[in-house]
C-alpha cells in the first residue's frame, strides 16, 4: 500500500473510533431499557466506504464489544429480560448491516467486473485485435514516459515481452551507440513539450542486432490533463538499406561521370592541339599558294578542322553538364543563322561519311529571338551529332520552322536519319531507365541522351523520337523561344531637305540607302556570318543579305544598293578582292566597301585598298572599331549631301 492510502485508512479508522467513542459515551449514560447499540450500525455503514474488504467486519466486531461494555457499564434500568433482548437485537443489526452490505457490495462489483470484461471482450475483438496483432509496434506510456503496454508486434519487432518492458523508458530500452543523438533530443523535448513527433530513427533488438524505425509518437489527454502517450512504430530496415545502396550507386556514378568528363576534356584537348596545327599550316598555304586547286584543297582541309574543332568543343560542353547543375540564360540571338551555321558543320561531316545532307530551313531571316543560345546550340549540335553517328549511308535531313501552340512558341526542329531505328531505341532505353529512376547509371550515348533531354527540359522544351518505317529515325524538338519584335535603334538620323535640284538628287539617293540600311556580308564561314550579323544587330542593324562567295556578292551588288558591304577576302569561286574591284569598277565606284579578313600582312590591306575598300578590318572584329566605321561611313553621306 502506498503512503496516500495509507494515510487515508488511518484518517478513516480515526474518524470511525471517534463516531464509536461518541456512540458509547451516551450509551454509558442513559439507562440499559434504552437502545443505545443501535447507532452503531451508522459507524458500519461508514465503514462500507473503505477499499479494504476487512474494514467493515473489524469495525461490526469493535461496535458488538462496544455494545456489550454497555450492557455492563450502562445505569440499570427495565426488566432484565427486555435488557438482553435490547441488546441482542443491537448486535444482529450490526453484524446484519455490515453483512448484507458487504454482500449487496461484493454483487455490485462483480457486475461491473463483469461489465468490463464484456466491454474488453468487444474491444479486442474489433480495434484491440487490430492493435496486439498488429505489424507495426504500438507502444503505450504512462504520462510519465513509462511502458504500461506493448504488442506483438512490438515483441516481434523488438525481442522484448511485456513483462520485460512495463515501467520502463522505450529509449532505455532501445536505443544504442549508433542511435542518433539529435534524432533523442528532438524526442525529449517533445514529449516534454508534451507535443506530437514523428521521426526515424535506429534502435536495437534485444540480441542487439540494429534496426530503423518510422516512430510517430502523440499524446492523450482526458480533460485537458496529460494521460498517456501512445507510439506506434514502423520497421523501415530494408527502406533504408535500399537508400544507402541507392547513395553509393549515386555516387559511384557522379565518380564514374566525373571521371568519363576528364577523360574527354583529356581526350579533347588532345585532339584540338592536330586540329589547331592543321589550321595553322592551311593558313601558311593559303597565304604562299596561288594555286586553284591547292586552294580549294586547302579550303576544305580548312572547314574539316573547323568542324572538327567545334564537333570537340560542343562534345565536351555535353559530357561536362549534368542536368543538377544546367543553369539557363536569357538573351537574344538569331535562331536562323545559328541553326544555319550549325548546318554547315554538320554538312561538311555527312560528306566525308558520304551521307547525303540537307536543310530545310523554314525560319525567317534574321528573325531574332529571347532564349539561351548556347543551350539551343548544344541541344542542336548532339541530336544532329547523334544522328549521324549511328547512320552509316542514307540521308540525313535537318528541318527547322516556327510553331506555336496555346501560349507556347518556338522552333520545332527535325531531324530525321536514315540509321535504321537505332536512335529511337536508344531514346527509348533512356525513357525506361528515366520510370525507373536510374538514369544515374547509364553510360555513353544514352547517358549523354539523358543529359540532351535534361538540357531541354532546362529550356521548357520537349524531345520526341519517332520510328516512321524500319529504316528512319525521327527526332523532334520543341525549344519554347520569345520571337523578339523590338527593333534596333538607329544609328544614323535623315539629312536636312535639301534647297536645290542637284541637292534634292543627291539627297534622295542619299536618304534611300539610309531608309533600306542594308548591308551584305559576303562570308563563306557560317560561324563568321552568325557572330558579325550578332555584332552588327547589337550596334543597329536588322537587314542583310548574304554572299558565300565574290561572285554571289558581285551578282547582288549588281541588283541592290547597299549601306555597306562587308567583305571576308579568301572565299571560292571569286576572293573578296576580286569581287571588290568589279564592284567598283563596274557596278557603283560610290559602294562603301569593308574589308573583313584574317590576314594581317600590310600587302593583304593596301591590295584590298588599291583595289576599291573603303576599310579594312582584323579579324577577330571588334565591335567599337566596327562601330567607328559604320558612323564614319554615315558622315562622309551627310558631307557629299551638303
Amino acid at each position: 500500500m502506498n503512503q496516500p492510502q495509507h494515510l487515508k485508512m488511518i484518517g478513516l479508522h480515526s474518524f470511525l473510533a471517534a463516531i464509536a467513542a461518541m456512540i458509547l459515551f451516551i450509551d454509558l449514560n442513559i439507562p440499559l431499557g434504552v437502545a443505545a447499540g443501535v447507532p452503531y450500525i451508522m459507524v458500519i455503514l461508514i465503514a462500507l466506504n473503505s477499499k479494504q474488504q476487512s474494514t467493515p467486519l473489524i469495525w461490526a466486531t469493535i461496535c458488538t464489544l462496544l455494545t456489550l461494555t454497555g450492557y455492563f457499564l450502562s445505569p440499570q434500568g427495565g426488566e432484565i429480560w427486555k435488557v438482553v433482548a435490547n441488546r441482542t437485537l443491537a448486535i444482529l443489526a450490526i453484524w446484519s448491516t455490515a453483512i448484507i452490505s458487504m454482500f449487496i457490495i461484493e454483487r455490485t462489483r462483480r457486475i461491473l467486473a463483469l461489465e468490463t470484461d464484456l466491454q474488453l471482450s468487444t474491444f479486442r475483438s474489433t480495434l484491440g485485435q487490430v492493435a496486439e496483432y498488429a505489424n507495426d509496434a504500438v507502444v503505450i506510456t504512462d504520462h510519465t514516459g513509462l511502458i504500461t503496454w506493448v504488442n506483438h508486434g512490438f515483441t516481434k519487432l523488438s525481442g522484448y515481452e511485456l513483462a520485460e518492458s512495463v515501467d520502463k523508458k522505450p529509449g532505455a530500452l532501445l536505443q544504442g551507440k549508433e542511435t542518433d543523438l539529435h534524432s533523442i533530443q528532438q524526442l525529449s523535448d517533445a514529449i516534454r513539450a508534451q507535443k506530437p513527433v514523428s521521426l526515424e530513427i535506429l534502435n536495437y533488438h534485444k540480441n542487439g542486432t540494429p534496426y530503423w524505425i518510422d516512430l510517430s509518437i502523440n499524446p492523450i489527454f482526458k480533460e485537458g490533463k496529460l494521460e498517456k502517450f501512445v507510439a506506434v512504430e514502423r520497421d523501415i530496415t530494408e527502406r533504408k538499406s535500399l537508400q544507402r545502396a541507392l547513395q553509393v550507386q549515386a555516387e559511384q556514378a557522379n565518380q564514374n561521370a566525373k571521371a568519363t568528363s576528364d577523360f574527354l576534356l583529356q581526350l579533347t584537348q588532345e585532339i584540338t592541339k592536330p586540329v589547331e596545327h592543321i589550321l595553322h599550316l592551311t593558313s601558311k598555304t593559303e597565304q604562299q599558294s596561288h594555286d586553284d586547286t591547292l586552294m580549294q584543297l586547302n579550303r576544305s582541309i580548312t572547314q574539316a578542322a573547323k568542324a572538327t574543332k567545334a564537333i570537340t568543343n560542343t562534345l565536351t560542353q555535353i559530357s561536362q553538364l549534368r542536368p543538377e547543375n544546367i543553369q539557363t540564360n536569357h538573351e537574344t540571338f538569331d535562331a536562323n543563322g545559328l541553326i544555319t551555321a550549325l548546318c554547315q558543320d554538320i554538312k561538311q561531316l555527312a560528306q566525308y561519311k558520304k551521307i547525303h545532307f540537307s536543310e530545310y530551313l523554314q525560319l525567317e531571316q534574321h528573325r531574332h529571338y529571347q532564349g539561351d543560345p548556347k543551350l539551343s546550340e548544344n541541344i542542336i549540335y548532339f541530336f544532329a551529332l547523334a544522328a549521324l553517328t549511328e547512320t552509316d549511308q542514307g540521308t540525313l535531313s535537318i528541318q527547322a520552322k516556327p510553331f506555336r501552340k496555346r501560349a507556347l512558341q518556338g522552333i520545332r526542329l527535325e531531324i530525321e536519319c536514315t540509321d535504321k531505328g537505332k536512335n529511337y531505341q536508344i531514346f527509348e532505353g533512356v525513357k525506361k531507365a528515366s520510370d525507373h529512376s536510374s538514369t544515374c547509371d547509364l553510360t555513353g550515348i544514352a547517358g549523354d541522351y539523358a543529359v540532351g533531354n535534361a538540357l531541354i527540359s532546362a529550356l521548357n522544351g520537349t524531345l520526341d523520337i519517332e520510328h516512321p518505317t524500319d529504316g528512319l529515325s525521327r527526332i523532334v524538338i520543341h525549344l519554347p523561344l520569345i520571337a523578339d519584335t523590338n527593333s534596333p535603334s538607329s544609328l544614323v538620323s535623315k539629312t536636312v531637305e535639301p534647297t536645290n535640284q542637284h541637292a534634292t538628287s543627291q539627297s534622295s539617293t542619299t536618304e534611300t540607302l539610309e531608309e533600306n540600311r542594308k548591308l551584305l556580308i559576303a562570308e563563306d564561314n557560317g560561324v563568321n556570318v552568325t557572330v558579325l550579323t550578332k555584332l552588327l544587330q547589337t550596334i543597329g542593324f536588322d537587314d542583310f543579305d548574304f554572299a558565300k562567295n565574290g561572285k554571289e556578292a558581285v551578282k547582288l551588288a549588281r541588283n541592290q544598293a547597299y549601306y555597306a558591304i562587308l567583305m571576308d577576302n579568301h572565299m571560292p569561286e571569286m576572293t573578296g578582292i576580286e569581287a571588290t574591284k568589279i564592284i567598283k569598277s563596274t557596278i557603283s565606284p560610290d559602294a562603301y566597301i569593308i574589308a573583313c579578313t584574317a590576314d594581317s600582312s600590310p600587302d593583304a590591306k593596301s591590295e584590298f585598298i588599291d583595289n576599291g575598300a573603303t576599310e579594312v578590318l582584323l579579324k577577330p572584329l571588334n565591335i567599337q572599331k566596327l562601330q567607328a566605321v559604320l558612323i564614319d561611313l554615315n558622315r562622309k553621306s551627310q558631307t557629299s549631301c551638303a
